[in-house]
């Protein structure tokens, strides 16, 4: 599902004193067509966005794939040079696509050829890709270990090798398309992924807008990214090779249980839930169906590649922790206590373990340490999820008892 970025965006304004308001100075958008084509080329743009990836809002993208670690610029492929390649300790792939939109032929093609990319890069190989890098960056020492490694730490190679590779194979990469000014024809592109064989990546369109300072601030130039249009709930596509031909299509419903339930997944849920399928494939089946109930109850769940967390933030943004659901499919209940004697009745905390406890077959409440650590346990661990989704609507209805309860607590 394409999320359009509604034009609600006003002009920047540059305040030199923040008691002097009424003296503000609008910064001025620089049109990077006319006489600064010379000087405000792709190529500009594409060396600024490999210097700096933070300027990626990534994290409202999808955060799976932070950080970014710059890999190469003009990696060759069969369908061409992608602009940028960066990669991330987990061996996720980003590819990106820069665009300065004065060529109207630019604005229809340049998501095919994004695709084209991800393509030509699901056929290779570890094997492949790291050629390549070492061709286009010239050294044998810069190999893909190498340069995730000098950014991103000491990490295992034979991990993170297999994790490329594995991704690879896959298809699940992120498609980033940057330009300067993407207009509202360039937006309607994004429905071209919904008619494109079932494929669902993680994609975004990111306008990168450049403003001049005034005088007043010493001259100089803003970039300001924008996320225009991206893929806010996403089903990773089957990339098939038979006989050299690449066909593009929707999950097997089939092979794994999950995905047959319709809800369209983000990848860092979709990673979880393939973890936690080898763990326990009911749980895995029965979660999607229960955060979608969560969350048309007013809760958030927190998305990360090795837990789901279901959270419930109040108006004052105050964030509680209903349950860490690991992947191996235990339940972590602490911080419940905690959160609640902050809000000055630990009993509220006690109680909502009190109620879990009872949803599972031998349940037991531990106390010790500090009220942090108080938790549900079963033989001493996490108990397993798949009790509580078994008996899911009682458990919803315990969490929405504790909010109302939380809530009182704060109003007195």
């Amino acid at each position: 599902m394409i999320n359009p970025g509604a034009r609600q965006h006003g002009g920047p304004l540059f305040i030199k004193n923040i008691e002097d308001a009424g003296n503000a100075h609008p910064l001025k958008p620089i049109n990077l067509t006319g006489d600064r084509e010379k000087q405000y080329s792709e190529g500009w743009l594409q060396d600024l966005l490999f210097r700096w990836p933070n300027a990626f809002p990534i994290e409202e993208i999808d955060p799976i794939f932070s950080p970014l670690i710059p890999v190469c610029q003009e990696l060759p492929t069969a369908a061409g040079p992608a602009d940028l390649l960066f990669v991330n300790p987990n061996g996720l792939l980003t590819l990106v696509e820069c665009k300065l939109w004065r060529n109207p032929e630019a604005r229809r093609e340049v998501v095919g050829q994004t695709l084209d990319y991800a393509k030509e890069l699901n056929r290779w190989s570890y094997e492949d890709l790291d050629a390549a890098i070492r061709k286009r960056t010239g050294g044998a020492e810069n190999s893909l270990y190498a340069i995730a490694s000098q950014f991103g730490g000491e990490l295992d190679e034979v991990t993170f090798v297999d994790s490329v590779s594995r991704n690879l194979k896959r298809g699940r990469f992120l498609l980033l398309i940057a330009g300067d000014g993407i207009r509202e024809g360039v937006e309607n592109i994004t429905n071209f992924l919904q008619a494109y064989g079932g494929l669902h990546f993680t994609f975004a369109l990111v306008e990168f807008s450049v403003f001049q300072l005034p005088e007043a601030a010493g001259e100089g130039w803003i970039v300001e990214p924008r996320i225009l249009a991206r893929t806010a709930e996403i089903e990773r596509a089957v990339i098939r090779v038979d006989h050299g031909v690449v066909s593009i299509e929707a999950p097997d419903d089939q092979m794994v249980t999950h995905r047959s339930l319709g809800r369209k997944k983000t990848v860092t849920e979709q990673e979880f839930l393939e973890a936690l399928e080898e763990a326990d494939a009911k749980a895995a089946s029965a979660l999607p169906k229960f955060f979608e109930e969560c969350e048309e109850a007013g809760l958030v769940i927190t998305r990360t590649s090795v837990s789901m967390i279901i959270h419930w933030f109040d108006d004052e943004g105050t964030k509680f922790n209903f349950g860490t659901i690991s992947q191996d499919g235990g339940l972590n209940t602490n911080y419940i206590c905690e959160s609640a004697e902050k809000a000055g009745d630990i009993s509220i905390g006690e109680d909502y373990l009190k109620g879990v406890a009872e949803l599972v077959e031998k349940g037991a409440i531990r106390k010790d340490g500090k009220s942090w650590t108080w938790r549900v346990v079963r033989n001493e661990r996490p108990p397993p999820v798949s009790d509580l989704l078994e008996a899911k609507d009682r458990w919803l209805a315990l969490i929405t008892k504790t909010i109302e309860r939380f809530r009182s607590a704060k109003a007195e």
